[in-house]
């Protein structure tokens, strides 16, 4: 197909991408530019606080399952013996999050 002339010697694909253009660059004056996030340095402390919040998050999961006829010194032991699991597994972790550092 044939391009036809348009207004002022130009053809209509080209006006309508300068006027695309021109739009486009409005709007992104109008707004300022998103945020860039910082890069993280260390890893190890989103690692931990990804820990530390699913450690929360289990605690209050618990805590809404708790047995509430139970003392309240027998609700935080088991819950303690929940969220630690047995003595065994938590030499396995201590081991693997020295062997394991990301």
């Amino acid at each position: 197909m044939a391009r036809r002339g348009y207004r002022e010697s130009s053809t209509l694909e080209e006006r309508l991408s300068n006027e695309f253009q021109r739009l486009r660059s409005q709007a992104l004056n109008r707004w300022p530019a998103a945020q860039v996030p910082a890069i993280n340095d260390n890893p190890m402390n989103d690692h931990e606080e990804r820990r530390k919040r699913a450690h929360e998050m289990a605690g209050d999961a618990i805590d809404g399952l708790s047995d509430v006829s139970a003392s309240l010194e027998d609700q935080a032991s088991r819950k303690r013996s929940l969220l630690e699991g047995p003595d065994e597994f938590q030499i396995f972790r201590m081991n693997r999050a020295r062997a394991n550092p990301r």
